[in-house]
């Protein structure tokens, strides 16, 4: 797994979680919705891991059924940058 960007997402995900969710709450196979990511704060989310890997999502990759695990995210992020 790439720490970089789990630390990233990790990071965010604290950020935006409705939830208060903290660093040790959260691994790779947590669900989205089990941190109080709902359909709004994932495309906060999406925005700010846009910013934080200077990526850019395509608009199937904005659904948040797609995602349902921080690993999800991780494997998407991984893609966009080979």
């Amino acid at each position: 797994m790439d720490m970089n960007i789990y630390q990233g997402i990790v990071e965010i995900i604290t950020e935006i979680s409705e939830d208060g969710q903290t660093l040790e709450d959260i691994s790779p196979n947590s669900q989205l919705e089990g941190l109080g990511i709902n359909s709004l704060t994932f495309v906060k989310m999406l925005v700010k891991l846009e910013i934080e890997f200077d990526i850019e999502f395509e608009d199937s990759e904005l659904m948040y059924d797609s995602s349902k695990t921080v690993q999800d995210i991780i494997n998407v992020i991984r893609l966009k940058q080979e």
